[in-house]
């Protein structure tokens, strides 16, 4: 089966219908690829059941706009971010760019923005190539965050802002020097990991703090904000990052009180599987801390106890296939949240 095919489900599941495209050529393989529902994408990942690359229309349909730096120079993208706002979800492209997805807000497709320092454009429209394709160079992958994090989405800052309106000085003056720490902080610890450095992370947090959204904090005040942001991320206790925790709902965790290998399965899966549909094999015991046994109820407890749902019943030379129940399930939080 190949990337498409495999990834389309999760896609729908998040509300994204999305489509072959070919991804040495980064081009659809198929028509009327901008109008197509998530009916006709399952279609295509039956007809097309070995393409290793997919993307999706940016705008309306989807409810996505894309911030695309076309350039691996991190500096560009954590500017853009400091203007527009940080997102939750980042991708590296298969060329070692970056792609920031936002909940579209009937932005238009612009290149070559001028409001920016570099390359950049705002796919309000077209389409975006998605994580995690295969490309000529490399894979797309998510840097930060996950598909759990579509829901979520902040809007970008109009345009016309950022350009022209860092706020009114009123609105501005008001923020207290608590809250203006916290929030560069907390915009700190979600940008850290594509920044890559200490160094890439502090220029990102002076020009967010020179954006006009506040009035700006001493420098000294920027660096501490940075440095332990930066020991956060170095230390695997950035849990903005999204790539360091394994966070499961209180609900499933007082569900699984009462079997210590059910919690140890459930969280396995949720790190290894936070948006996709997976197997749970009995081969599987061969390579885990539990026997075949152990391992068989504590899948019957994640069923029974309505955690995970068989959604493809095993077959003659075919697992079964199984997924985590929706938001609105009794686990009550997102899917995948935190992983």
């Amino acid at each position: 089966m190949g990337v498409f095919a495999e990834w389309q489900p999760a896609y729908a599941e998040a509300g994204v219908a999305t489509f072959p495209v070919d991804g040495i050529e980064k081009r659809p393989v198929v028509g009327n690829y901008l109008k197509a529902g998530r009916r006709a994408s399952a279609q295509w990942a039956l007809k097309f059941p070995e393409v290793n690359a997919f993307g999706f229309a940016c705008g309306e349909g989807n409810r996505l706009t894309v911030l695309d730096v076309d350039t691996s120079d991190e500096r560009v993208l954590a500017d853009a971010m400091s203007q527009l706002g940080a997102s939750p979800v980042v991708i590296r492209t298969a060329s070692g760019k970056f792609h920031a997805w936002y909940r579209h807000n009937g932005e238009p497709r612009k290149i070559r923005a001028a409001q920016f320092n570099g390359p950049v454009d705002i796919l309000g429209g077209g389409f975006a190539v998605a994580p995690p394709s295969q490309g000529s160079l490399s894979n797309y992958k998510f840097l930060q965050g996950s598909l759990a994090d579509i829901s979520n989405l902040p809007i970008m800052k109009p345009l016309d802002a950022v350009a022209h309106d860092g706020g009114s000085t009123s609105s501005i003056l008001a923020k207290a020097e608590g809250e203006r720490n916290n929030t560069l902080w907390r915009d700190c610890m979600s940008a850290a990991p594509q920044c890559g450095s200490q160094e890439n992370l502090l220029r990102f947090a002076r020009a967010l703090n020179d954006s006009g959204d506040w009035c700006p904090l001493p420098d000294d005040e920027v660096q501490r904000a940075v440095g332990s942001a930066w020991r956060c991320q170095v230390e695997g206790r950035n849990g903005f990052a999204g790539d360091r925790f394994v966070q499961i709902d209180r609900t499933a965790h007082d569900a699984l009180r009462d079997s210590p290998d059910a919690v140890y399965l459930y969280q396995l899966l949720r790190a290894e599987h936070w948006g996709r549909d997976f197997c749970i094999t009995n081969s599987w015991a061969d390579s885990l801390p539990l026997s075949l046994a152990r391992l068989q109820d504590a899948r019957r407890i994640l069923l029974k106890r309505k955690l995970i749902e068989c959604v493809c019943p095993q077959r003659r030379g075919s697992a079964a296939i199984f997924r985590f129940l929706p938001p609105n399930d009794p686990i009550g939080g997102r899917r995948g949240e935190g992983v």
